[in-house]
């Protein structure tokens, strides 16, 4: 320590400093109550995927990077193509050579994944050749999930860069059995 500090440092010491008066009340503030209503799973955030690990498990207990692209999303956007829907999800392109309606191409994470990154409804999609391609439209998808990085554990060969999962809609209402309709008109 330098010798002319010392006396500084003595005098911090040395002072009193104020303590609070025993005369002082404490200060007591009102009782606040929160109360609120739980909130519905409206808009374009998903809790649940089934691409990470093909059981319907929350997205924050899955292990790896995925994007769910919701029903409530598809409408806002009013998309035409899986590759417009594509547009706004990070780490995928889905116009690799620019507009191109008839067939899908696809890189995820700078890789190809246009001949085996493609599934519906958790089953792979071939590309079979050169010319031939997928062109999934999003009217019959309730969700499209992006899973980014290797999945071959889950799904076999892949691209290496992810996979995309278009998940069917499923009819709401139970379905009609033809046949015992026209029985019942049969007999009357």
């Amino acid at each position: 320590m330098l010798p002319g500090a010392a006396p500084v440092v003595a005098a911090d010491v040395q002072q009193d400093k104020p303590v609070a008066g025993e005369d002082e009340q404490p200060v007591v503030l009102p009782v606040i109550t929160v109360t609120a209503n739980p909130s519905n799973e409206i808009g374009y955030v998903a809790t649940q995927s089934t691409t990470g690990t093909k059981t319907d498990t929350p997205l924050i207990e899955t292990p790896q990077s995925i994007s769910v692209i919701t029903r409530g999303q598809l409408e806002a956007q009013n998309v035409n193509s899986l590759a417009e829907v594509l547009r706004y999800t990070p780490g995928i392109q889905g116009e690799t050579f620019g507009f191109e309606p008839r067939v899908t191409q696809l890189r995820i994470r700078g890789l190809d994944a246009a001949t085996t990154g493609l599934y519906r409804d958790g089953l792979q999609l071939r590309n079979p050749g050169f010319a031939i391609g997928y062109s999934l439209e999003p009217y019959g998808a309730e969700r499209i999930e992006v899973l980014r990085g290797p999945a071959s554990v889950l799904y076999g060969q892949g691209s290496p860069g992810g996979l995309v999962n278009y998940v069917s809609k499923r009819p709401t209402r139970p379905i009609i059995d033809f046949c015992k309709c026209l029985r019942k008109i049969s007999k009357k």
